[in-house]
């Protein structure tokens, strides 16, 4: 178990009532970025952490470019055309499910990360973008980081966002793609 990312998790924890967390740009700095540095992401690398990531956006047929919070990538991958992961990110008290699946699915229709998450630093949705049919459907796991066991929060963090679970040369291998049809056959 990574000890370093359950410290990190308990130090959230014990701030998630601080204000600051009201403010969308607090939650990416404060929350998401101490969680990704200790899951071997470098928030600071933007060639793996991409802020304000373009995609186009297919919306009543009419192709517009829009930004996603946050893509993780390759940082080998000079064009940063293949995600491996879209972070839509919400202030703490706005998270609105409904229209944060909405809003991702218009991310993921033109490009198709592995993985799409939705969180305001408490509460995270993991989305498996390699099945079809509803954006809601494809939601295989949910966390909430004041509610669940941490340790169990620990190991699915740690499962569906290190680094190290994915494969850049072979996407649809990376381990992380393994556990989503586990969990889903349970």
């Amino acid at each position: 178990m990574n000890g370093n990312l359950k410290n990190t998790i308990k130090k959230i924890i014990d701030d998630i009532d601080n204000p600051a967390y009201k403010i969308e740009q607090n939650v990416r700095s404060g929350i998401v970025y101490a969680i990704l540095d200790e899951l071997g992401w470098n928030s600071k690398n933007k060639k793996e952490v991409f802020d304000e990531s373009s995609v186009i956006k297919n919306d009543d047929n009419k192709d517009q470019k829009t930004r996603v919070d946050i893509a993780l990538l390759d940082e080998n991958n000079k064009l940063q055309n293949d995600p491996l992961v879209f972070m839509e990110l919400k202030a703490i008290d706005k998270l609105k499910k409904y229209e944060g699946e909405k809003q991702l699915f218009g991310y993921t229709n033109h490009m198709r990360p592995l993985i799409s998450i939705l969180t305001n630093g408490k509460e995270w949705y993991f989305y498996n973008n390699l099945t079809t049919g509803k954006f809601a459907d494809s939601l295989f796991l949910t966390l909430n980081l004041c509610e669940n066991n941490i340790d169990k929060v620990v190991d699915y963090l740690t499962l569906f966002l290190h680094k190290d679970n994915y494969n850049f040369a072979e996407p649809d291998k990376s381990k992380c793609l393994e556990k989503i049809k586990e969990i889903k056959a349970k």
